[in-house]
């Protein structure tokens, strides 16, 4: 698919048309959150996409999928910026 997505941009590159078409369509933005489990301190960064891989293997359906993405992960012993404890940090991504 992201081939496909190329070569129509790359043809309609040199028309009169939009030549960023495709990523004006179908870009999306996805946030990547983390949150200190310590003192809260919530960090976002923004980060476009065309794609987003969703893990369905062994998933009842996509939005079992896409649920596993949003609920993200617990990382053990992480350094906080904000309070500089060793903390328990919630990381993952949701679609804007």
């Amino acid at each position: 698919m992201s081939k496909n997505l190329d070569r129509l941009e790359e043809k309609l590159k040199n028309s009169r048309g939009d030549k960023y078409l495709c990523q004006n369509v179908f870009q999306g933005e996805k946030a990547n959150l983390k949150v200190c489990g310590g003192c809260g301190n919530k960090s976002e960064t923004l980060e476009p996409f065309l794609f987003q891989q969703v893990q369905v293997q062994q998933k009842a359906s996509i939005l079992d999928g896409l649920e596993n993405t949003i609920k993200g992960e617990i990382i053990s012993d992480y350094q906080c910026d904000a309070c500089n404890e060793r903390v328990e940090l919630t990381k993952r991504s949701v679609i804007k």
